[in-house]
């Protein structure tokens, strides 16, 4: 499926380019030169996106990032950067005090409660690759930075642990949580164009392996429904969505699974059920990771055998090895996936807490044998989980849903995390 919705980051673009740099005017101006140049030619290779501008020249940003490169700066860099809120990043280079300056801004603005670290600008490889890592959970960091992530349909009723506070996580993750009524949604239904509408329900009869208990005519129903959650997430700029499926069941006898799933093909991360922690770390998760997430109902944990199985009656048709169109498990009505995931390598992750300030990570192996269980939902998986994973699970748990992503992430995504405290 083309993911013409959003890009490959899933958010607009965010400006967060700019290396600001920073020099005492006692400096002798003509080695400032050859050493403003080998800064810049270093930086067009470290991060070949970064625009180099001197303080005198850039705007306040979040987040910034100040390369000193001479001593006898640091008034004039704590004056900047007290304009500029959230972590900063100072860039040292081996010559001309510029190591000694950042100790002394990092520790004084430490004293004044900020947060920030010393980056080492060398030719070090892997000095290159910690600046890059930074860069990256910088970016992440601005760009859920008035985030909208929309709820169409309210929570529902069994999210007693899932649902935060609007404003502590305004605050701490800068993401906006916008209330959208399931009336926007039906209003949205009437403005599908016929053409548009046969050709994608075209196209997920040739994808399917199969369609067990649907028709075509529930299919159609299913991706009016799809094509309809997209234009409201258009209309209203949203970069993430939860879906208040059951209760859009109840009043239109359609299921949100399949619209579930097709967003987040297609780059925009959405979460059944309008559960509002859920579609915050989907669309944190997403912006990490780069991938789409199974958000999925924990079924039975084996401590013998570490073994977690997961199922859930949607899943991204790109996340999986083949597919089948089935009914939604519990009503039996409508249209469900069932996805079969290849084995291999996966991180589980959940936030949760009033402030979304608590966090579950783990990583671990899809296995086959998952099964095709009627008493649960359509897609089933199996996860062999590693070290304490499903301890912590028992003993601390977050809430209901977790979400699966391909590929090992925990490093990555508990760096990023550690940026939203």
């Amino acid at each position: 499926m083309e993911k013409d919705l959003v890009n490959r980051e899933g958010e607009k673009r965010v400006k967060a380019r700019t290396v600001t740099w920073l020099a005492s005017e006692l400096h002798d101006f003509e080695r400032l030169d050859d050493l403003k140049a080998k800064m810049s030619a270093r930086l067009a290779d470290w991060l070949p996106e970064a625009e180099f501008e001197p303080v005198e020249k850039s705007e306040p940003e979040s987040s910034p990032v100040l390369m000193i490169l001479t001593g006898g700066t640091e008034r004039q860099a704590l004056e900047w950067l007290d304009k500029c809120p959230g972590r900063v990043t100072l860039l040292a280079h081996p010559a001309h005090n510029s190591m000694a300056a950042c100790l002394e801004i990092l520790a004084r603005l430490r004293q004044a409660g900020r947060r920030g670290r010393v980056m080492l600008f060398d030719d070090s490889e892997p000095n290159k690759e910690a600046l890059r890592d930074r860069w990256e959970m910088r970016r992440v960091h601005m760009g859920m930075q008035g985030a909208r992530v929309g709820l169409v349909g309210q929570p529902s009723d069994w999210l007693v642990a899932s649902v935060p506070d609007v404003e502590q996580v305004k605050r701490r993750w800068g993401v906006d949580l916008v209330p959208l009524g399931l009336d926007a949604l039906a209003a949205a239904e009437r403005d599908i164009d016929s053409a548009d509408l046969k050709a994608e329900t075209d196209r997920w009869l040739r994808e399917a392996g199969g369609m067990v208990e649907p028709d075509e005519a529930a299919l159609s129903l299913a991706v009016k429904t799809a094509l309809a959650l997209e234009r409201l997430a258009k209309e209203n700029d949203l970069h993430a969505l939860g879906l208040g499926c059951f209760d859009w069941l109840k009043a239109h006898g359609v299921t949100g699974c399949l619209a579930v799933a097709r967003l987040n093909d297609l780059g925009l991360p959405a979460a059944c059920e309008a559960d509002p922690a859920a579609a915050v770390t989907m669309l944190w998760s997403w912006r990490v990771c780069h991938e789409p997430a199974f958000m999925a109902n924990p079924q039975w944990p084996q401590a013998d055998s570490g073994v977690l199985e997961l199922a859930h009656c949607t899943a991204p048709s790109s996340m999986a090895r083949s597919f089948n169109l089935r009914s939604h498990f519990e009503s039996g009505r409508g249209v469900a996936v069932e996805a079969d995931f290849a084995p291999g390598a996966v991180s589980l992750v959940r936030l949760g807490g009033h402030k979304l300030d608590q966090l579950y990570l783990a990583e671990g192996w899809v296995i086959d044998g998952a099964g095709n269980r009627p008493d649960r939902c359509r897609t089933q998986v199996a996860v062999r989980m590693e070290g304490d994973a499903l301890d912590q699970l028992l003993s601390r748990p977050l809430g209901n849903h977790l979400l699966l992503i391909k590929g090992r992430h925990a490093e990555r995504l508990d760096a990023s995390f550690s940026w939203f405290a």
